[in-house]
């Protein structure tokens, strides 16, 4: 007698979403003088100071040899995790976010949500705030992005319609990630005769 078929995929024996989901995650807080970041993950918070891009955050990924990845990797392998290709347990490509079910049954977490915090004072010259997903980052450097940015601001167009101006630039360049991005203007810089001036709070996205 042939075994029975195996029953199809329900909402009971699903794989649970939770289970097998995470993010990263970007954070910040903007004050007339100051911005503090705090970030896991690979998504990237870059200041545009009179033109120069300046990195904000740091991205939890684990291939190469540098003292932050060294770092990284001996925190995992003392909760009983281990790094194989540049992925976490083989699986995960970073190792800080908000993580999965799956990645918890160790004596402690190889993916941890403990944010990095970093703290820099403003200056005069500090214009906006990009802050995107990798999607973004894979396919544009930071300096690119600030530089097309500034440009689109100067001509006068709205934080929300650059941040979706390199979105749509992102998918033309073959990004496979999801792309998420968010211009947060700061407020100290008068932009094209058209601009609506979003001010400190003129944080508006794009996103695919």
């Amino acid at each position: 007698m042939p075994a029975p078929a195996p029953a199809p995929p329900t909402a009971a024996n699903a794989p649970d979403e939770e289970a097998t989901s995470g993010c990263t995650a970007t954070t910040l807080l903007v004050r007339k003088d100051l911005v503090v970041v705090a970030n896991v993950g690979d998504s990237r918070a870059v200041l545009c100071r009179g033109g120069r891009a300046v990195d904000l955050s740091t991205e939890h990924r684990v291939w190469g040899k540098t003292p932050g990845v060294m770092a990284e990797i001996e925190r995992i392998e003392s909760v009983g995790g281990w790094v194989d290709d540049g992925r976490v347990c083989g699986v995960l490509a970073v190792s800080r976010g908000c993580p999965p079910n799956q990645c918890r049954h160790f004596t402690g977490n190889p993916v941890t949500a403990q944010p990095d915090v970093t703290e820099l004072a403003l200056h005069d010259s500090d214009e906006f705030v990009v802050v995107a997903s990798d999607g973004l980052w894979d396919v544009m450097d930071s300096q690119e992005v600030v530089k097309l940015a500034r440009r689109d601001l100067q001509r006068g167009l709205e934080p929300q319609e650059v941040a979706s101006k390199l979105t749509t630039l992102a998918v033309k360049r073959g990004s496979q990630d999801n792309i998420g991005v968010v211009l947060i203007d700061l407020g100290k810089v008068e932009w094209g005769k058209d601009a609506g001036g979003g001010g400190l709070f003129g944080s508006l996205f794009g996103s695919r």
